[in-house]
């Protein structure tokens, strides 16, 4: 009886084994494109939940007195890195005091330390939180901006030393089809591979393949978002 078990076990023969390849590769061409554009369109959205969480916590940390000066600053480079530091109340007050002192610019050289190592001696500049976006993510508004290479944004309590972009370029978003809510306070948040991402023009990709996100805020800290819809062709926020 056991030689007789033995003789039905029978294993593939290299044609059935060349088959089940081959449909294997079959249905991993058929769908990698699938899964790889789904991952590109979840990424770009995932980058954008990202600066708008930054953009949050700077913006309540202000808000709540934690610092009373904050800069975001957009280190343009392969990938951008996005970094947010605040002063405390005793250096700010100590700065806007001091005699003759130039006036805030929204600058690292507002403070002192940016590029020093928590603890340092001499430094007011205060770690928030930093994010290195993913290389395949194209900015609108970095990308177009002139004048030096890194764009910075600052927050005061109440507003009162806001700054705008730096050097971000200046385009108007009417995202509520509304003249009188345009805005240049936003940063719209692309995939590299999108036949266009232009803000100002409202126009994004052709192909509809890849969705495009914006960040919207103001010298308050409000932070809100929008995604483009191509079907209605306007910002819907989300």
């Amino acid at each position: 009886m056991l030689v007789q078990q033995k003789q039905n076990i029978k294993g593939f023969t290299l044609l059935e084994i060349l088959v089940v390849v081959a449909i294997v590769g079959i249905v991993s061409l058929v769908g990698y494109p699938r899964l790889d554009a789904w991952v590109s369109k979840n990424r770009v959205k995932a980058e954008a939940e990202k600066i708008t969480s930054l953009f949050a916590t700077v913006t309540s940390q202000v808000e709540r007195g934690y610092y009373p000066y904050a800069m975001i600053e957009f280190e343009s480079g392969s990938p951008t890195v996005i970094k947010a530091k605040g002063v405390s109340q005793n250096s700010f007050n100590q700065r806007i005091k001091k005699p003759g002192a130039p006036a805030i610019a929204c600058a690292r050289s507002d403070f002192t330390g940016w590029d020093l190592a928590a603890g340092s001696a001499g430094k007011e500049w205060q770690e928030i939180g930093r994010h290195t976006m993913h290389e395949d993510i194209y900015l609108d508004k970095l990308t177009q901006a002139t004048g030096g290479t890194n764009k910075t944004i600052c927050f005061s309590k109440g507003g009162k030393y806001f700054k705008p972009p730096s050097g971000l370029g200046y385009k108007l978003f009417d995202g509520e089809t509304d003249n009188s809510k345009s805005t240049t306070n936003y940063v719209t948040i692309c995939h590299e591979n999108s036949s266009a991402c232009d803000t100002a023009n409202n126009s994004f990709d052709l192909e509809k393949n890849y969705d495009a996100y914006l960040v919207r805020y103001s010298r308050f800290g409000l932070i809100t978002k929008y995604r483009w819809d191509f079907n209605q062709t306007k910002w819907i926020g989300y």
